[in-house]
């Protein structure tokens, strides 16, 4: 019985190593204010690489700023993120 576990075990795990090298992407990212990033965001849309996309908007601006070392201001973050959120 031992045997036959491990051996359904193996197919299982190949079965998902398979699916999940082509299956769609979801992918999650906060800087969509970087045009780099933006780009890239496009790019896989567009090539129907990502099967969604999940954007969170920060709502603490000074964490923001820091971690990602933004220098635009608060407005200018913001018509940026409104642009391309819409």
């Amino acid at each position: 019985m031992k045997l036959k576990q491990d051996y359904l075990a193996v197919i299982n795990n190949t079965f998902r190593w398979v699916v999940s090298r082509f299956k769609p992407l979801a992918v999650h990212t906060e800087l969509v204010v970087d045009d780099d990033c933006w780009e890239e965001i496009k790019k896989r849309c567009d090539g129907k690489q990502a099967r969604g996309w999940y954007l969170m908007t920060p709502t603490n601006y000074t964490y923001y700023k820091n971690s990602f070392n933004v220098k635009l201001s608060k407005e200018e973050i913001s018509k940026i993120m409104k642009e391309r959120y819409l």
